[in-house]
């Protein structure tokens, strides 16, 4: 580009961008250039080629450059100026797997990243050169390579930063491999592989939505050197992104400073303001007077115990504005205050974090405006009215409509103003700095009060200090303090020589001086390359398990343990079965071709080539069943009294006598026999693979006791992942190495535990417990499903102990193990700690827990469709240490319909049974059964069908209900006995006391139905219920005694 614009004889399509016209412009007689006229853009916002550089993002926007970064290296810089303080910056990927990320948190860049494992991430430094909020351009550079993400601020040598323990321009993370990753023939994450493009300015959300969005500009955005133009089809924006970048445009250009001559103009982020010599304004006074003004000189408060009264009109009340100017060095420190007569009524002005923040009696707000910058002017002006406090920084930023009750400002006046640890005051606190322009609706104030303060803003110049920095440095005064800057060539607070510093350049590189911007340049040894030799040089191919051409090279993508090669096409990604296999949806199957097939390949569809009178899938068999397929002749031939010959389970079965029971090899390398019983009806039953062991599974039986946890689990991780379902005695063997695994880890130490020296210790454990579980036997289910409760109690136990232990969830298919921390919610499972992970088919199952719960972690444990005996529903396992009782929420599935619930605990330590001791069903609807358990252990609902009444008995131990049992008929009794010995009872009170007890059995039908079903209100309900409608019949029976009695005595009489 460079030539052809230097010596251009026509313009090149394509060289100006938007809607601006290309225009050669003469440069000398014989050479001339490219220029690009009626560019739409301003002049900071674009290049000269009207590329737009620039972008505003309102919070809500987004734009996507439609260009994913390579997996292997790659270089992103931009450039942001803001007031904000958090707000994603850049990403790109899924957050389930691989991404990058960059954001603002609490002002301080923060880089995390995955290649599709765990994230890593990591902030910069908390110093004031890194907080990003100061209204100014900061630039960003991030450089992947060889799985490290590097970050640098600004002009950053970002490897001598990074050599430099106390540097802070530079930060870097690395994504660990485990070791088996180093043989390149097995599966790691070991690219960053994305494939969404590259978003600014928020995170994507679904089709519109817009995660923790960014409020600011982005400018200068480059990929690998590339810059990237902002306004073309290749990026794609929403409508919360404006092209430019308005509040850092030049307000103090041209016609758009309003400042009068005199003054001289400073452009900051979103506005102006001017300075005169003595003054910061927004107005337009003369700057002449100022320098008369008693009230423009400054007072100094430099001691901890300075402070200043100032003299106020007399009855100064609502509404008044207060002005005035500051300097300081400080990040927190109080600069006013403004106390009413009612000493619980104030106004404090104070700057908090390096941001200015207004305080009432009842709220406080920051003002949304750049990080104070120390050493500055700056001005204050606030205005107090009945309604609101307007409080306006630098008359620009303002805190307006700040809706304040009356008791907060009443009608009173103002007692005092001041600033520092005024004595006799209700907010004394230390400022250090300086302070003029003080005024009163525009009147200027007087001291009245003050204590070590004295008249002029003069400070010692730092850097006339002899020594103050090191030789190879210049001094920066700032103010009251200074900054050494070292010279090019020199890194560190020492600033000494940058080769002088060993590994400056690679463990063989050579530091030599130099005259570029860094002082130094590096001569590289073979293998590395980067500025400071930092960089493994890559291999030119694409390794094995990815297809493409280098460097863009993408995964297979193929599951080894569903049969498939690990190498897919080059060409064409697409995934290969092994020599003898053919594909099916769940994978790979051997072909298993017969003696009477022309070779030992099939097609795709699994069809072996057959030839004679081979039928068949696999050309072993004729069309008939009593027929069987001679070798050598390959015709049919029909037997009597046989099964025939055929392919079953790998296995070529002979032919044989009904009744009788064939004996083979097990096949696919499996040590001892399969059988198979050729039936009395001529054919085969299914074959019996119980003795058939894997070598992986064989050799297990032996290092039970030899090998440690850690051992013992690689070789069960091995045997079982090629598995998915394992059968006969290979499910025997893996089910007691699992034990013997949980055993071991059981009786350990916290400290000792694989839990805590590996991270993937019990993933891998409970991803082969899953798979063990799903395929044990009904007998023993149970007995497994306790140990692996066991271990989860385990390692909850070393949560509460050792603090640095995270959260944590495996969820398979069918099986969910968890511990959580108990910070947001007592309900489990949640999620704002973990990923939800589980399939859409995953039962819902609730656990509630006690909110007062002394422990911090919970484990619990969910197996969705268990496989014991009378097992209906899904098991779960819960730990935690509580007080009050256990509720799990279990969901009803058809198979429950028309069936009696009941709750049910596994009971013992090694029994397999069920009690419904200590569990009570206390919450049943048509969707879903609520228990309630006394304490933790393994739950579940058992159902049985109805065939009667049923009647349930409490298991509680307590004697509150049985004494107000006895007590309640000793009065029915004493009741009944009252009723038929007395004699004088009234006709009208047995009717009054017949209509008020029916009167109020309508009314509680009526309503008590109404109120929502609560654990307190449930027994008041029911006990309302059956006393509401037993006492209408109890009256009329009283009734019928009195007209029998009647009767009896032969009395008309109605006593």
């Amino acid at each position: 580009d460079r030539c052809e614009t230097s010596h251009a004889l026509t313009c090149l399509p394509g060289y100006c961008s938007g809607s601006s016209n290309c225009a050669l412009v003469e440069k000398s007689s014989d050479s001339s250039t490219m220029k690009c006229e009626n560019c739409g853009y301003s002049r900071e916002d674009s290049d000269e080629r009207c590329r737009l550089r620039a972008v505003h993002f309102d919070g809500s926007g987004i734009i996507n450059v439609n260009r994913d970064p390579s997996r292997i290296e790659w270089t992103i810089e931009f450039s942001i100026a803001t007031i904000s303080q958090n707000g994603v910056l850049m990403f790109s990927g899924n957050k389930k797997s691989d991404f990058v990320e960059v954001s603002l948190k609490n002002r301080i860049i923060e880089v995390e990243f995955s290649l599709g494992g765990k994230s890593k991430s990591i902030k910069m430094k908390n110093v004031r050169e890194n907080h990003m909020n100061d209204g100014k351009w900061h630039n960003v550079k991030l450089e992947f390579y060889d799985k490290k993400l590097t970050a640098s601020l600004d002009d950053c040598d970002t490897q001598a930063s990074l050599f430099v323990a106390n540097s802070h321009c530079a930060t870097q993370i690395r994504a660990e491999l485990p070791a088996k990753c180093l043989d390149p023939t097995v599966p790691c994450f070991r690219f960053l592989d994305t494939n969404n493009g590259i978003f600014f300015g928020g995170r994507p959300s679904g089709v519109k939505h817009v995660e923790e969005g960014y409020e600011g500009c982005i400018s200068n955005v480059t990929i690998d050197g590339e810059i990237i133009d902002l306004s073309t089809e290749n990026v794609d924006r929403n409508t919360g992104v404006q092209d430019g970048c308005r509040p850092m445009q030049d307000y103090c250009r041209g016609g758009m400073s309003k400042c009068p001559r005199g003054r001289k103009c400073h452009s900051k982020w979103n506005g102006h303001i001017c300075h005169c010599a003595h003054s910061t304004h927004d107005d337009k006074k003369e700057c002449a007077a100022e320098s008369l003004s008693p009230s423009s000189r400054p007072l100094s408060l430099m001691d901890e115990e300075s402070f200043i009264s100032l003299r106020l009109p007399p009855a100064t009340s609502l509404p008044f504005h207060f002005s005035a100017e500051f300097r300081t060095s400080r990040d927190d420190i109080q600069l006013f205050v403004i106390e009413f007569e009612q000493r619980n009524v104030f106004y404090k002005l104070e700057i908090s974090n390096g941001l200015l923040k207004s305080s009432l009696p009842s709220h406080s707000s920051f003002i949304d405006s750049p990080l104070v910058t120390l050493g500055h002017w700056f001005k204050i002006d606030v205005y107090f009215s009945s309604s609101q406090v307007v409080t306006t920084f630098d008359g620009i930023y303002k805190l307006e409509d700040f809706q304040i009750q009356p008791v907060d400002l009443p009608d009173v006046s103002v007692e005092m103003i001041y600033s520092g640890v005024a004595p006799s005051t209700g907010h004394p606190s230390r400022f250090e700095g300086c302070i003029r322009g003080i005024a009163l609706n525009n009147e200027p104030l007087t001291v009245k009060e003050k204590s070590k303060v004295r008249t002029g803003c003069i400070v010692t110049n730092r850097c006339s200090l002899e020594g103050v920095c090191p030789r190879e440095s210049r001094c920066h005064s700032i103010w009251d303090q200074h900054k050494c800057v070292c010279h090019s060539g020199y890194i560190s607070d020492s600033c000494v020589s940058a080769c002088s510093v060993k590994g400056i350049c690679g463990p063989d590189g050579t530091c030599i001086r130099s005259n570029n911007t860094r002082g130094y340049e590096c001569i590289c040894a073979n293998g590395l390359r980067g500025a400071n030799c930092e960089r493994a040089a890559p291999e030119q191919i694409c390794p094995l398990g990815y297809w493409g051409t280098f460097p863009d090279c993408r995964m297979c993508g193929c599951d080894a343990e569903r049969g498939y090669e690990q190498q897919c096409e080059q060409s064409t990604g697409e995934c290969k079965c092994r020599k003898g296999h053919f594909p099916t949806p769940f994978g790979c199957v051997a072909c298993e071709c017969g003696y009477g097939t022309t070779s030992m390949e099939c097609s795709k569809e699994g069809q072996c080539e057959c030839k004679g009178e081979a039928m068949g899938r696999r050309c072993d068999r004729c069309r008939h069943s009593n027929e069987v397929l001679d070798p050598k002749s390959l015709k049919c031939f029909r037997v009597k009294d046989r099964c025939a010959s055929e392919i079953d389970y790998g296995i070529q079965w002979p032919t044989t006598l009904k009744g009788s029971i064939a004996r083979q090899s097990c096949p696919n390398g499996e040590i001892g026999l399969a059988t198979r019983l050729c039936a009395d009806t001529g054919k085969w039953v299914e074959v019996n693979s119980w003795n058939c062991t894997r070598h992986e599974y064989s050799i297990m039986v032996s290092k039970f006791d030899v090998l440690d946890s850690f051992e013992l689990l690689d070789m069960l991780k091995n045997a079982t992942k090629k598995d998915v379902y394992i059968r006969g005695k290979n499910q025997q063997i893996a089910a007691v190495a699992l034990m013997k695994i949980i055993e071991k880890e059981n009786v350990l130490k916290c400290h000792d535990k694989g839990h805590v020296k590996d991270s993937s210790f019990s993933p891998s454990l409970l991803e082969c417990a899953s798979k063990i579980l799903q395929s044990e036997s009904p007998s023993e289910y149970l007995r497994l499903a306790r140990r692996v409760a066991d271990f989860g109690r385990s390692l909850f136990e070393c949560h509460q102990k050792l603090g640095f232990l995270n959260p944590f969830q495996i969820t398979q298919n069918d099986f969910m193990f968890t511990i959580d921390r108990l910070d947001y919610s007592h309900i489990l499972p949640k999620f704002n700690n973990l990923l939800d992970t589980r399939p859409v088919s995953f039962p819902s199952i609730r656990i509630f827990l006690s909110p007062d719960s002394p422990s911090s972690f919970s484990f619990f444990s969910i197996l969705a469709r268990p496989r014991c005996t009378r097992c209906s529903s899904s098991l779960v396992a819960v730990h935690a240490n509580l007080t009050s009782p256990i509720r799990v929420e279990f969901p009803l599935t058809e198979e429950n319909d028309w069936k009696y619930p009941e709750c049910a605990k596994l009971q013992g330590s090694d029994d397999s049974s069920w009690t419904a001791k200590d569990a009570n069903l206390i919450g049943l609807n048509l969707t879903h059964a609520v228990c309630e358990f006394s304490q933790s252990g393994i739950f579940t609902l058992l159902t049985a069908a109805h065939k009667g009444l049923y009647l349930r008995f409490s298991h509680s131990s307590s004697l509150a209900a049985p004494i107000l049992t006895g007590i309640s008929l000793l009065l029915c009794l004493f009741s009944l006995i009252l009723t038929f010995t007395r004699r004088g009872i009234k006709t009208h009170l047995i009717r009054v006391g017949f209509i008020l007890f029916f009167s109020l059995n309508v009314v509680s039908l009526f309503f008590v139905h109404r109120v929502s079903v609560s654990q307190v209100f449930c027994p008041v309900r029911n006990a309302l219920l059956s006393f509401t409608t037993s006492s209408p019949f109890g009256w009329l029976l009283l009734y019928s005694l009195h007209i029998y009695r009647m009767l009896s005595d032969g009395s008309t009489r109605t006593r």
